[in-house]
């Protein structure tokens, strides 16, 4: 299961247009470092907090919640298989990713909390 060219596109707009592009990992190595981090329970959830990332893992989160482990078999977009099941479905679920990243860098001061 990955997000497609066409969703991550959309996803990192969404980020980018709640003002959040400066906490994204500027290199797959680092966001790769701050998820090792996260496992490990060393972050500093200040400094390794990744907008982009947490919508990523939300929406994969969420997908198999819906769907079950089936989700796991093949290379599917989750954005994509939702949207077969409901237009505009992929879209709900990439700004409420965002703008739940945006109340949560409001809540941990990385952001103001009125932009």
């Amino acid at each position: 299961m990955q997000i497609c060219m066409e969703h991550w596109g959309e996803l990192r707009r969404a980020i980018s247009a709640r003002g959040l592009d400066h906490l994204v990992a500027t290199s797959g190595e680092e966001a790769a470092e701050a998820l090792t981090r996260q496992i490990e329970g060393e972050d500093d959830p200040r400094n390794d907090f990744d907008p982009l990332m947490n919508a990523n893992w939300a929406i994969h989160g969420q997908y198999l919640q819906d769907v079950g482990l089936g989700a796991l078999v093949g290379q599917k977009c989750p954005l994509c298989e939702v949207e077969k099941s409901r237009a505009g479905l992929a879209t709900n679920w990439i700004e409420g990713c965002a703008e739940d990243q945006l109340q949560q860098a409001r809540a941990l001061d990385l952001v103001a909390g009125v932009q």
